[in-house]
């Protein structure tokens, strides 16, 4: 995500050509600036997942991983991530 919707997205006053990255530069592309102060945002959900996913034990990277549901090309996908005491079942279902 960009820093602002300011030139070249808030991270240089540089020229473009001069940037390690390309950035967005449509005025509607999301960024931090317009989106911390809106809890639904996609910046505040990201951070709500990272903290859970650092509260709870069975998501962290070591935890163990389980199929409970997976059909080629099939929707949902379900498994369940556990560590010690902690488990979660985690159901993912993108189709429209």
């Amino acid at each position: 995500m960009q820093w602002t919707d300011g030139k070249h997205a808030g991270f240089s006053t540089g020229k473009a050509e001069d940037l390690y990255l390309p950035v967005d530069e449509k005025r509607n592309a999301p960024n931090v600036a317009s989106q911390d102060s809106n809890p639904n945002s996609l910046l505040n959900g990201v951070r709500k997942l990272t903290t859970l996913r650092n509260e709870i034990p069975a998501l962290n990277a070591d935890g163990d991983f389980k199929s409970v549901l997976a059909n080629k090309n099939g929707y949902p996908l379900a498994y369940i991530r556990s560590k010690g005491d902690s488990r979660v079942l985690v159901v993912i279902n993108p189709s429209g």
